[in-house]
C-alpha cells in the first residue's frame, strides 16, 4: 500500500468503514472481481459472462457481474461494530483496487520482460495477494476448514498447523521447541466470532499479509500474447509444478507459475521457483508471442516435464472479451512505452 505508513493507512480505512456503519448508502454489491479490472476486458462497457458448468453465455455490464451482496460484511451478534466495523474488509479491498488500477495502467506500458522495479512489485503484491484470497472458491475452502477443525482434537490440530506454518515461512518443522511454541500461539488465538462467515473473513485477512510477502519475494515478468486472453472470477491462476496433477488447483507450495491476465493480450507471469527458464532470458527483455497455456507448458518442459496443463476446475464465472476488437500486430508489441500507449492498430496482421 503506497504513499504512507501501513499503520496510518489502515487507521484511515477503519475510520472510513466506521462512517459506513449506519450509512444507508454504504455499498451492498461487493465485487470479488474489481470492476476496474474487468473494464480492461470490456467492449463498450460489457463483458461476456460464461458459466463454466453449463456453457451459458450472456453480455453484462460491469456492475452486474462478479459480485455478491454483502459478501465482505463482517457482522454477527457477538461482534462489536464500534471495534470491528462491518465494512472494514470491503473498504480495505477498495483501497487496494484504487492503487492497483494505477499500477496496472503503468505495467501495461512496460516492454515485455522481467520487472526490475521492486517498488512496483511490492505495491502490486498487496493487490495480488488480496485477489487470491477474496474470491468465492477461497471462502468455501475456509468454511470447510473451519467446520473440519471444530471436530478435531485441538492439541493435535495446532501441532499440524504449526508444522505447516513453519514450512511456509522457511522454519524447521522438525524443531520440536519451535513447533510447540507455534502450536501454543495458535491455540491462544481466538476466533473473532462463533459465526462461520465471520471466521472465514478473519482467516482471509490473516492469510492476506503473509501472501503479500510471498508474492513480493518472487520474480515477476510481463508477457504479451497473440491469442486473446480470458479472465475469470479467480484471475490469479496457479499452475502446478511438473509432476503434479494439472487438473487439480495447486497450493502455493506446489505452484510452478502464477499467471495474472492484466488485459486482452498482456499478463503477469510469476514462476514459483523465483527463476525463469534460461531459454527465455534475453538480457532483461523477454518477447514471447504465445498463449498463457503454451507459456505454462514451455516453463514445465524447461523444468523436465512433458505433461500438458489440464483444464482448471472452475465452477464459477469466466469473463471473456467480445471478439470485435482488432488484434495488435506483432510489430506494435515491440514499440516503446510511449508509442505503444497510443493504442495504434492496423486493420489486419500478416
Amino acid at each position: 500500500m503506497r504513499g504512507d505508513r501501513f499503520d496510518d493507512r489502515i487507521h484511515r480505512i477503519v475510520e472510513r468503514a466506521k462512517a459506513y456503519t449506519t450509512d444507508p448508502s454504504a455499498p451492498k454489491k461487493h465485487h470479488f472481481v474489481p470492476r476496474s479490472y474487468l473494464a480492461r476486458f470490456a467492449v463498450n462497457g460489457q463483458v461476456r459472462r460464461t458459466l463454466v458448468d453449463t456453457g451459458q453465455q450472456r453480455n453484462l455490464g460491469l456492475k452486474g457481474v462478479g459480485y455478491l451482496e454483502d459478501f465482505y460484511r463482517l457482522e454477527a451478534p457477538d461482534i462489536d461494530p464500534d471495534r470491528t466495523p462491518p465494512l472494514f474488509t470491503e473498504v480495505l479491498l477498495g483501497a487496494l483496487e484504487d492503487d492497483a488500477k494505477r499500477d496496472i495502467d503503468t505495467l501495461l506500458l512496460y516492454e515485455p520482460g522481467i520487472i526490475t522495479n521492486s517498488s512496483m512489485i511490492t505495491d502490486m503484491s498487496f493487490y495480488l495477494a488480496a485477489q487470491h484470497v477474496r474470491g468465492r472458491a477461497f471462502r468455501e475452502e475456509q468454511e470447510v476448514l473451519i467446520q473440519w477443525s471444530d471436530i478435531q482434537d485441538p492439541i493435535e490440530l495446532s501441532t499440524i498447523l504449526a508444522r505447516f506454518h513453519l514450512v511456509l515461512t522457511g522454519g524447521n518443522p522438525d524443531d520440536e521447541a519451535l513447533v510447540a511454541a507455534r502450536a501454543e500461539q495458535i491455540r491462544s488465538t481466538q476466533p473473532i466470532s462463533a459465526d462461520l462467515k465471520a471466521q472465514a473473513l478473519q482467516l482471509m485477512l490473516q492469510q492476506w499479509f503473509p501472501l503479500v510477502l510471498t508474492f513480493a519475494g518472487l520474480k515477476w515478468a510481463i508477457y504479451h500474447t497473440e491469442a486473446p486472453l480470458l479472465t475469470s472470477d479467480e484471475p490469479v491462476v496457479l499452475i502446478g509444478t511438473p509432476g503434479t496433477d494439472r487438473t487439480e488447483k495447486p497450493g502455493l507450495l506446489t505452484t510452478g507459475v502464477v499467471v495474472f491476465p492484466m488485459s486482452n493480450d498482456q499478463n503477469l507471469w510469476i514462476p514459483g521457483g523465483r527463476t525463469f527458464p534460461e531459454d527465455d532470458l534475453q538480457g532483461i527483455g523477454i518477447l514471447i508471442k504465445t498463449s498463457v497455456g503454451a507459456l505454462a507448458g514451455r516453463h514445465a518442459r524447461a523444468h523436465g516435464s512433458t505433461r500438458r496443463p489440464g483444464p482448471e476446475r472452475d465452477r464459477f464465472v469466466a469473463l471473456v472479451a467480445r471478439r470485435d476488437r482488432p488484434r495488435r500486430c506483432p510489430a506494435d508489441a515491440r514499440r516503446g512505452p510511449a508509442r505503444r500507449g497510443r493504442r495504434l492498430y492496423r486493420p489486419t496482421c500478416r
